[in-house]
């Protein structure tokens, strides 16, 4: 995001998350230096209540609602790495991860 907000000087960046990662914000590793370097976007996640108490009210201050769909960044990169990425995503976002070669296996290694 560091990154992003230099090339970008001016523009406003905005960072989507759902609510079990509000939930968890604290725990990101420089939570605190992201909180300043773009605005948020929670959605509701199934089973996830909205935190009373989040780490910061910014992560709250603009919530998407819609239907409600079981599907996580953790689990794409999973099947992405595997080269399944057909599911839990539509033919969109297969084919930008697949042209941008993101989530790979050999995009992990160290």
């Amino acid at each position: 995001m560091r990154e992003l907000r230099g090339e970008l000087r001016g523009a406003r960046l905005w960072f989507l998350l759902g609510m079990d990662s509000v939930r968890d914000f604290a725990r990101w590793y420089r939570a605190r230096e992201l909180l300043g370097l773009c605005d948020f976007i929670a959605f509701d996640r199934p089973g996830v209540a909205v935190p009373e108490e989040p780490f910061d009210v910014r992560l709250l201050a603009h919530r998407l609602r819609g239907p409600l769909i079981d599907v996580s960044s953790s689990a794409v990169r999973a099947v992405a790495a595997e080269g399944a990425i057909r599911y839990p995503m539509g033919d969109l976002e297969e084919r930008y991860l697949k042209g941008h070669q993101l989530y790979r296996k050999e995009s992990f290694a160290l």
